[in-house]
């Protein structure tokens, strides 16, 4: 099997950008070296399109490359990069080095999972550090590698239940929560909150925008009176959508961050 390589010239910052995108769209994975964004695909994709994705960035595809399979998980290991977030965060994988770091949160690599590095886990990883999560319930929706849940439990979250629709990234969170000794974290395969029973002192989703808009009704009826709900994936330029929404279900705006195009959102629920 041959995949398709996509080469992009672009800075760190559009590296996260852009790999959140690919992400989204199913690309394979995505990765950063010498400013150069490389991203690979099963599909050979229309050029066209693929620029009109990149123009809004002011980017283009500077190369493609027809290359054969490999074994990724390996690839995917010797091309991830610890992620140090802000003075008091410290995202790494086994194999690296621990670091003077308030909070460690230690995850194995694998393909279109969080991993801290995009923008948006680094928002919402920097958002939390501003909540009281201590003897609080939380709900982690959509929660890839477990990256947020970890970090639930490391602010002393005395209970957090992770859901996800995909197979591959329930398997990978559970890992990571091994890795890190968490104890108070239940994850499982879902992709609504139907059989949800229970109410939570905090949500956090950070998910694509159209994903997060339909679960706002079903948050609202899991979360308790006061309760703060924590949002990302969605770029800035969906910010008055995105309020006009959460505004339409009394969701009180508590504050906002962004890094790059993307935008991330702290609500609470009315009294």
């Amino acid at each position: 099997m041959f995949y398709h390589s996509f080469i992009i010239n672009c800075n760190e910052a559009e590296y996260e950008t852009l790999a959140s995108i690919f992400m989204d769209r199913g690309f394979e994975g995505s990765a950063y070296e010498n400013g150069e964004l490389t991203t690979y695909s099963k599909e050979a994709l229309d050029l066209n399109e693929l620029d009109e994705l990149l123009s809004p960035l002011g980017l283009k595809v500077s190369k493609t490359v027809a290359i054969k399979d490999r074994n990724w998980n390996r690839w995917w290991e010797s091309n991830f990069l610890e992620s140090l977030i802000g003075n008091r965060i410290q995202v790494r994988a086994p194999f690296h080095q621990t670091k003077d770091r308030e909070y460690e949160i230690i995850i194995q690599p694998a393909m279109a999972f969080g991993t801290g590095h995009h923008g948006t886990s680094s928002l919402m990883l920097e958002s939390m550090l501003d909540s009281e999560f201590k003897n609080k319930s939380v709900l982690d929706m959509g929660c890839g590698s477990g990256i947020l849940s970890i970090m639930a439990e490391k602010l002393g979250a005395k209970a957090v239940d992770a859901i996800d629709q995909d197979v591959y990234a329930v398997d990978n969170a559970q890992l990571n929560l091994q890795l890190n000794s968490c104890s108070n974290v239940e994850v499982r395969q879902d992709s609504n909150l139907d059989k949800v029973t229970k109410e939570y002192d905090i949500i956090l989703s950070n998910i694509v925008k159209n994903i997060n808009l339909s679960l706002l009704p079903s948050f609202l009826s899991k979360l308790r009176p006061g309760g703060e709900l924590l949002l990302c994936g969605f770029l800035k330029t969906d910010r008055a959508e995105v309020i006009r929404q959460t505004e339409a279900l009394n969701l009180n705006l508590l504050s906002e961050r962004s890094d790059g195009e993307w935008l991330q959102l702290s609500l609470s629920r009315s009294l």
